[in-house]
C-alpha cells in the first residue's frame, strides 16, 4: 500500500521524456511537430491499493490458548491492513470456522454428547511501530452459533469456579500485546480481558525462520499460556499455566502472493487445563492452510 506521490512524480517526469524527444525529432527534419499534451495525472486517492489477505485452512483438531473446541476444522479468514499515518496501522477482519466431524472426543454424554460446532470472530486492531518492536491494541468479538465447545446448557465448573463458563454462545475480548525480532527470531506477548466471563489470559510466542530455498521455508515455534479464572474447571487450579505448544510449519510460496502453509504441532495440556480437555494431555495435530495477499 503506497501513497500517490511516487505514481504523481513517474507520469509527470514520462511526460517531459516524451515532449523532449518530439522537439528533438523536429528540428531533425525541419518540419514543425506539435508536441503531445502532457499524460493526466491518475485520479486522486488516498490509497494506491489496501492490502488484504484471504486464507483459508483445515486443522485435525482445533486448539485454541490451550483449550480443545472440536475436531476437522475448516475455516476461512479475511482481514484488511490500512495505514493510518507511517507508524500507525488500523487491521480489520472477520474469521468462521466450522466443523465437519462431531466426535464429543473422550467426555461421555451428557458432559458432552456428539455436537456440531461453528464460530464467528469479528475483530480489530491498533497498531504502533515503536521502532524497536510494535505495540497492538486488539478487539475480538466471538460468536459460538452452536454453543461453546458444543455446550449450550452449560457445564458446571464447580464449587469455587466461575459457573456455566462453557454454556456460553458470545465473549468479548480486549487484548494488549508488544512484537519485536532479534537474530532472527520473532517473539511477541499478548494479555487479553475476556468481559464475558471476567477472565483473562496471557501468551507469549517465540518463532525463527529458516529458508530452505527462494520459496520454502521451515518454522519452528514455541508458545505457552497462562490464564486467570480463564475458562478452568474444579479440581484443577482455576489460574495457571494453560499449555505449552510446539509447532513446526513450513511455508511454501507458490506465488508473490500466494502461500501454501502444512504444519505440524504437539500440544501439552497445563495444570490449568487437566479437567476439561476432551482430549489426551500431550497430542499431535496437524494442518494446511493457503493464503493469498490482494
Amino acid at each position: 500500500m503506497k501513497l500517490n506521490s511516487m505514481t504523481s512524480l513517474i507520469v509527470k517526469s514520462a511526460a517531459a521524456i516524451a515532449v523532449s524527444t518530439s522537439m528533438a525529432f523536429a528540428g531533425s527534419s525541419g518540419k514543425a511537430v506539435i508536441p503531445p499534451p502532457p499524460a493526466p495525472e491518475s485520479a486522486p486517492a488516498l490509497f494506491d491499493t489496501i492490502g488484504a489477505t484471504l486464507s483459508v485452512g483445515y486443522d485435525t483438531r482445533n486448539y485454541y490458548r490451550g483449550l480443545w473446541f472440536n475436531d476437522d476444522s475448516v475455516w476461512v479468514d479475511l482481514n484488511v491492513d490500512i495505514p493510518l499515518t507511517e507508524q500507525l496501522g488500523l487491521n480489520v477482519g472477520v474469521f468462521y470456522l466450522d466443523s465437519f466431524s462431531n466426535a464429543p472426543g473422550n467426555f461421555a454424554a451428557p458432559v458432552l454428547a456428539p455436537f456440531d460446532y461453528s464460530e464467528l470472530d469479528i475483530y480489530a486492531g491498533l497498531s504502533y511501530d515503536l521502532g524497536f518492536g510494535t505495540l497492538g491494541l486488539g478487539f475480538t468479538q466471538y460468536f459460538f452459533p452452536n454453543g461453546f465447545s458444543g455446550t449450550t446448557g452449560g457445564v458446571n465448573a464447580g464449587a469455587g469456579a466461575v459457573q456455566n463458563q462453557f454454556g456460553i454462545q458470545s465473549a468479548t475480548e480486549l487484548g494488549v500485546t508488544f512484537g519485536t525480532s532479534f537474530y532472527g527470531f520473532d517473539w511477541d506477548i499478548g494479555y487479553y480481558y475476556d468481559f464475558r466471563i471476567g477472565g483473562s489470559y496471557a501468551e507469549t510466542n517465540l518463532s525463527y525462520e529458516i529458508a530452505v530455498t527462494p520459496w520454502l521455508s521451515l518454522v519452528p515455534a514455541y508458545q505457552l499460556g497462562y490464564g486467570n479464572n480463564y475458562y478452568s474447571l474444579a479440581p484443577a487450579p482455576l489460574s495457571g499455566i494453560t499449555h505449552h505448544a510446539f509447532m513446526l510449519s513450513a511455508p511454501i510460496a507458490l506465488t508473490p502472493t500466494t502461500t501454501l502453509t502444512p504444519y505440524v504441532a504437539l500440544s501439552v495440556e497445563g495444570r490449568a487445563r487437566q479437567t476439561q480437555n476432551a482430549t489426551n494431555g500431550s497430542e499431535f495435530f496437524g494442518g494446511v492452510s493457503l493464503s493469498v495477499s490482494f
